[in-house]
């Protein structure tokens, strides 16, 4: 895994659990970086603290045995969004991965919950509102357009609005009480109640 100082900076080796092991780095959230990490004992969720030049790794949670796992948003009270992807992860021709849209809250004991699809297959959980409320996306029943989506609660799914005549979208960011994103080429703020 590598960060960016700045646009312009040179790139700069985040430490890995063990030689010879793979991480990867996916959510900066002020002064750290959550990701995954693997080593001789299996796959972590992981947290790099430190800085420029002083980074560290640590371990936070030992990811149950083949569950494939990327950390998206997380918000204050540690609610973190993520994607789980069933083997194989990578892209594969005519096969490709099974992605599924998870919340995980702290202290991360449990198992992170699975969130309800619309009515497609696939689904990307990617930022966490204050309130606790996922943002992401789900794929639409006809399997290629993708739909913005909130899950309210880890048990709710609601789609977000599109403009007439779109028929696919995607989130972009939050706030307190807004969702920024993308409907057909067009800039778009969802305003929640």
């Amino acid at each position: 895994p590598l960060y960016w100082h700045s646009p312009y900076s040179i790139a700069e080796t985040l430490p890995v659990l063990a030689a010879g092991y793979g991480a990867e780095a996916t959510l900066f959230a002020g002064g750290e970086i959550r990701g995954t990490a693997t080593d001789a004992d299996g796959a972590w969720l992981v947290f790099w603290r430190g800085g420029p030049g002083q980074w560290v790794i640590e371990r936070s949670l030992k990811l149950p045995a083949g569950f494939g796992f990327s950390p998206g948003g997380a918000n204050a009270q540690g609610r973190l969004a993520g994607t789980h992807c069933a083997n194989p992860c990578g892209w594969v021709k005519f096969n490709p991965p099974q992605l599924r849209a998870v919340a995980w809250d702290s202290p991360y004991a449990a198992p992170p919950t699975f969130l309800p699809n619309l009515a497609g297959t696939y689904s990307w959980a990617e930022l966490v509102m204050e309130s606790g409320v996922v943002v992401g996306s789900t794929v639409a029943s006809n399997g290629v357009d993708m739909l913005p989506v909130m899950w309210p609660t880890p048990s709710t799914v609601k789609a977000l609005p599109l403009l007439p005549r779109a028929k696919s979208g995607s989130t972009g960011g939050v706030n307190q009480t807004q969702i920024t994103g993308d409907v057909a080429g067009n800039a778009v703020v969802w305003t929640l109640p």
